[in-house]
């Protein structure tokens, strides 16, 4: 490189170096203190340059290779010190800048509504309709549809029953009644009547007439206790023929092929009906029955008639009859509807959620 372009070099790092000083301050004063110093080594190893002054022209001498690579180790310095300077005073202003902006705010429109509060709490919910449903009779369950959490609706069937004790209670609350209004007709009955009925004359005494009842309740329990006898010893020649069959029968399946046994078993039956029969009648005879509410009812009229020694049933008694009377076709009637409900079964009364079962089929 040559003294004049060395010294034109030196001049423009000067005049950059002075422009960052004037935007950056002082921190510049090294930098042109290396410019200086590269400026004298410029022109020469002794000799000064005043301002304004020219200097003079005149041969130089060649730098050394390690004073040219301290020159340009100084030109890399300067230069990299001028790029951090610049950055410095960009990002400064841009900092600057950042600071002058106002901080962003969200806004939205103010409108009128309701505010909710919502709180979580531990407790207990009860229900604003709950109904628990009990069986109207006693009777088998035969079905039952819904378990602990199930959703059900209005009109969906819950329990179902079985008929059969149903039936069975019908029967016996007709009975009842027929009951209730024999028993008021006994209270209420005229001595003519009743004398008549059973063919005693109307002018006896009552004490002959509790003779003859006597009488006639002997005859109707000595026809109880003979037909009884008839049938028992029935009972006793179905169970002996029936063990005769069983000993031929172990005999004869050891000796004859298998027709045999066949009729073996067809007979066997037979005696097993036979037998079932006879232990039947002997419990429910048709004509034993009538004779044993023969004899209930000679009994009754014994102590009516016993009672009438001191007077006929008097107002009140008449009274109390009817009322027994009329209770027992209530209960009957009343028994009666509820049997009517529970063959529909239990059904919901409204939608809802089950939150306990103790029926189980097959449980009454």
């Amino acid at each position: 490189m040559s003294s004049e372009n060395t010294e034109q070099s030196v001049a423009q790092l000067e005049a950059g170096a002075g422009s960052i000083t004037d935007n950056g301050g002082g921190s510049l004063s090294a930098v042109h203190d290396d410019v200086a110093t590269l400026q004298e080594e410029s022109t020469g190893s002794g000799e000064g340059i005043h301002p304004g002054e020219k200097p003079s022209k005149k041969k130089k001498t060649p730098r050394t290779p390690e004073q040219k690579r301290k020159f340009w180790r100084r030109v890399r310095w300067a230069v990299i010190l001028l790029i951090l300077l610049a950055a410095g005073y960009y990002f400064y202003n841009q900092m600057q800048k950042q600071k002058d902006q106002p901080t962003p705010v969200e806004t939205t429109k103010v409108e009128t509504g309701n505010i909710e509060q919502k709180v979580s709490l531990n407790g207990k919910v009860d229900a604003d309709e709950t109904k628990t449903y009990f069986a109207p009779v006693t009777a088998d369950i035969t079905g039952v549809s819904a378990k602990v959490g199930d959703e059900v609706k209005k009109g969906q069937k819950l329990v179902t029953f079985g008929t059969k004790d149903m039936n069975r209670q019908l029967t016996q609350d007709s009975l009842t009644i027929k009951q209730a209004q024999g028993q008021y007709d006994d209270a209420t009955y005229t001595d003519k009547e009743e004398l008549a009925k059973w063919g005693i004359p109307e002018k006896a005494s009552i004490d002959d007439v509790t003779d003859q009842i006597d009488d006639m309740v002997t005859e109707r329990q000595n026809q109880i206790n003979d037909k009884k006898e008839r049938i028992s010893q029935t009972l006793k020649d179905v169970n002996r023929v029936a063990n005769d069959v069983n000993e031929d029968g172990k005999d004869d399946a050891q000796q004859q092929d298998l027709d045999h046994d066949s009729s073996y078993q067809e007979k066997a039956t037979e005696i097993a009906k036979a037998r079932e029969d006879t232990q039947y009648a002997l419990e429910h005879d048709a004509e034993i029955l009538k004779w044993q509410r023969q004899i209930e009812e000679l009994n009754r009229l014994k102590q009516e008639l016993t009672t009438a020694k001191s007077g006929m049933m008097t107002p009140g008694g008449r009274v109390a009859a009817d009322a027994t009377n009329q209770l027992a076709g209530l209960s009957a009637k009343n028994t009666a509807a509820d049997i009517a409900i529970a063959r529909k079964g239990i059904t919901s009364e409204f939608n809802g959620v089950v939150t306990d079962v103790k029926a189980m089929s097959g449980m009454k």
